[in-house]
């Protein structure tokens, strides 16, 4: 189901969740009768089947979020992860279905424990020839986590023989019965049980957080290890740390709880009361105990808006800048320290701590809600509105606990801003600002082709291949050296072609480059002119919106270069009126409507709780369908992130958490080799085994197009594993400094690459067609790609499986889209 953000706002939404049962309620009435909570019949509930008993023991069917492969496993990208769970395989028995009562233990067969500990077949590997293959290759020698499956005997005694009342009733010296290598092996079985993404998943259909189950749990082994007696010491001394074991000290696990922790139980409950996002300013405390004050500097690129915003942020105590790119957080990084005021640098891939630092730059989702500041800028501010990520900006906005909060953007969210100020009982500010220089269209066009193209000029083109094809144009037909920037460089490469540009000694006068220099860069551009003003947008091609054409065309002319004026052409003449209209749109007639939302993680983990065997995918996109929301917001597209859920759904033993991390990941779908990657290392994560880098940057700088593409995409796998590090237990992703040491070894390839980049062509031609056919391109790109056709990319049968099916899906939505 495709989510649409139409169908997801409005002032009427689904009633909430609250006509039915939770399992907890039964099982809480198995052991005490009713439950001693807060009564509400709009707390959110679900059915189960009935619980049978087996003596005073009881048995349940596996009715949780991590019960089966498909179990939805989810983190915040928005929160720290650094509490995020180890995790074991996931038991055999935990795929039943939820109508099925659990069957005893002895129904357990040896084959289905084997089956569990069954490992996917690897195909053979050429680490020379495969990016993909130089990580396994890389990995494999770490050392594998304990998955062994408890000896069904023994998990048949500790079922039969043990009961949670019998070790309550015991007297409270059971150290006595411990002695040195059995105070270890409980250890060990603990260690297994509380490590347990899928028992952590479990404990969420008894409303045992992840706070209180990380609590609870060590206290259920000193619990167990006070309460000891020889019966239970005898039969725990008989089983291994593994799946079995796990389900059967979670049934001891289950009583425990409702006798020691039913406050808060019943207090976790009473918070899943509905999935209700209308007012989502509630959401941040912190921020509303504050009177904010807003100031919005409204006005074009190049009108000195960002400007005005960080003088106030470095004058005050203490700042925050927070902005769409890790670019524009790099160049605030390097402006703020560069004028004597100490400053962090904090991205999804990069911390740069600066000691005694009392403000920071970072990228939006990034963004610290708990650490108040004086003074913080939010960038880009009309980007509330956008479809992926205007989510980010709308919990920047309402929660940032900052006392002055400077909005920069163009005057499209100015109406939207106040409204949300209004809710929260703050005011704004408004500065309005205009160009510094004129902007000019060029209705004479690009006469003579670009071979006419002159020094200052930058030709905006919206695909890869168009950019190397207009540069090795230029350079063949002119004696102009040409400069490139698109998104697939890394930042720091974008900086050096500005650099260069920007350097009247560098030879280097003309740009190639695509949207990406709307943001972040400060370029001495005299004239832009795009190649065309339609691009492809998910397979379909789509005019430029009047927002972009305006920020791309106003980066000509900027302050304080060698141009009195900027301008603006087209290639295409007959799209020169269009441009015209674009940039006659005034800014106040511009409309930013609604505001991005998501929930926040606590919110998608209540709510996955109340679906046990749900996989993540479906979990998303029912919140997404049936969160009330009213008419100020509407509900982001999460297509990709729902996407790398369906393919994840075949590793086992992710916990809520991990699974949503790696979904979140910042990677190309399109892209073989980084979905391949990704794949690669959830499973090692969840195999709880050390993942090594594994990749090393090629002797040599690349001299061709494809070799730069191959470079860029090991820059982007490489940037993944340090994302990834970031979120999951450092032990697990050993030596950062090296994958630091190998990106910025990467960098200086890129950028000797692009110097010495050699493309064929016939003579000084002026055939764009020819010189494409020699630079290796394609006579048509197309508009979509099946991540299939990228040979090599896959290092084992089950990535490869995965890459199909991802491509099915990618077929499957095309055919319905058309």
């Amino acid at each position: 189901m495709e989510l649409d953000a139409n169908d997801a706002s409005g002032p009427e939404g689904p009633p909430p969740y609250g006509s039915q049962a939770h399992p907890s309620d039964d099982l809480r009435a198995r052991y005490e009768g009713p439950a001693q909570v807060p009564s509400s019949s709009t707390l959110p509930r679900m059915s189960v089947p009935d619980l049978g008993h087996e003596g005073n023991r009881w048995t349940r069917p596996v009715t949780t979020l991590a019960s089966s492969v498909h179990a939805p496993a989810l983190v915040t990208s928005r929160g720290n992860s650094s509490n995020a769970a180890n995790t074991s395989g996931v038991s055999p028995r935990s795929k039943r279905k939820l109508s099925q009562p659990r069957p005893g233990l002895a129904s357990q067969t040896a084959s289905s424990d084997a089956a569990s500990r069954k490992k996917p077949k690897t195909a053979p590997q050429d680490a020379s020839k495969h990016v993909i293959a130089s990580i396994v290759a890389g990995t494999n020698s770490a050392a594998g986590g304990t998955d062994a499956a408890a000896d069904d005997t023994a998990v048949q005694e500790l079922a039969a023989k043990i009961s949670f009342e019998q070790i309550k009733a015991a007297e409270g010296k059971g150290y006595r019965h411990l002695g040195p290598q059995d105070a270890v092996h409980l250890q060990n079985l603990m260690k297994s049980f509380s490590n347990s993404g899928a028992i952590r998943n479990q404990a969420l259909a008894i409303y045992a957080s992840n706070e209180v189950f990380k609590e609870a749990s060590f206290q259920f082994y000193k619990f167990l290890r006070t309460k000891m007696t020889p019966e239970l010491r005898g039969a725990l001394a008989q089983l291994r740390p593994g799946a079995a074991t796990n389900d059967q000290l979670f049934d001891l696990f289950v009583p425990y709880m409702f006798t020691y922790y039913n406050d808060e139980l019943a207090s976790y409950k009473v918070i899943v009361s509905t999935m209700d996002l209308r007012r989502p300013h509630l959401w941040y405390p912190r921020a509303r105990a504050m009177k904010r004050r807003f100031i919005y500097h409204a006005g074009p690129t190049n009108s000195g808006k960002t400007y005005e915003a960080l003088q106030a942020m470095n004058a005050a105590e203490s700042g925050l800048y927070v902005g769409p790119l890790r670019l524009l957080a790099m160049e605030v990084f390097d402006e703020t320290n560069s004028q004597g005021v100490y400053c962090d640098l904090i991205t999804g891939q990069e911390r740069k701590l600066v000691p005694g630092s009392s403000h920071s730059s970072c990228t939006v989702e990034m963004a610290n809600l708990n650490k108040p500041v004086d003074v913080a800028i939010i960038d880009e501010i009309q980007m509330i509105g956008d479809e992926f990520r205007g989510w980010a900006w709308t919990r920047v906005l309402q929660g940032l606990p900052a006392q002055e909060i400077h909005l920069c953007g163009d005057a499209s969210a100015i109406k939207l801003v106040e409204q949300l100020a209004s809710e929260m009982g703050e005011t704004v500010e408004i500065k309005r600002y205009e160009r510094f220089t004129p902007l000019h269209v060029d209705h004479k066009g690009l006469i003579g082709g670009l071979q006419a193209v002159k020094a200052g000029d930058c030709i905006v083109a919206f695909s890869r291949r168009a950019i190397y094809t207009i540069k090795a144009v230029i350079e063949a037909c002119t004696d102009h050296k040409v400069c490139i920037i698109y998104g697939g460089l890394p930042p720091e490469t974008r900086r050096t072609q500005a650099r260069l540009f920007n350097d009247p000694d560098s030879g280097y006068n003309i740009l190639v480059a695509s949207d990406a220099i709307g943001m972040g860069l400060n370029l001495n551009i005299r004239r832009i002119i795009f190649q065309t003003l339609h691009k492809f947008a998910r397979g379909t091609e789509v005019s430029v919106g009047t927002s972009a054409i305006k920020q791309i065309a106003g980066r000509a002319g900027r302050r304080n270069s060698a141009y009195s004026q900027g301008l603006a052409t087209c290639i295409n003449r007959k799209e020169i009126p269009s441009l015209q209209e674009a940039l006659e749109v005034a800014q106040d007639a511009m409309k930013t409507p609604h505001a991005g939302i998501l929930p926040e993680w606590d919110q998608l983990e209540r709510f996955a709780g109340q679906l046990p065997g749900q996989a993540l995918p479906a979990v998303l996109t029912r919140f997404g369908a049936e969160a009330r929301i009213d008419g100020t917001f509407f509900f982001c597209q999460q297509d990709g992130v729902i996407e790398l859920a369906q393919l994840l759904e075949r590793i086992e033993g992710l916990s809520l958490n991990d699974r949503y991390i790696f979904c979140l990941a910042p990677i190309s779908r399109r892209n073989i080799q980084m979905v391949a990657a990704l794949l690669h290392y959830a499973k090692r994560y969840s195999e709880q085994r050390a993942i090594a880098l594994g990749l090393e940057a090629p002797a040599e700088a690349p001299t061709t197009v494809g070799g730069m593409a191959q470079l860029e995409t090991l820059h982007q796998i490489v940037s993944l594993w340090l994302w990834l590090s970031f979120r999951f237990p450092e032990a697990l992703f050993p030596d950062r400094e090296h994958a630091f040491e190998v990106l910025e070894t990467i960098v200086e390839q890129l950028d000797e690459g692009l110097r010495e980049l050699s493309i064929p062509t016939a003579g000084r031609s002026n055939n764009p067609d020819a010189i494409a056919r020699l630079s290796g391109f394609k006579s048509k790109e197309p508009t979509t790609r099946s991540i299939i056709e990228l040979p090599d990319a896959v290092a084992s049968n089950f990535l490869l499986e995965a890459a199909e099916r991802l491509a099915a899906q990618r077929s499957q939505r095309s055919m319905r889209s058309h």
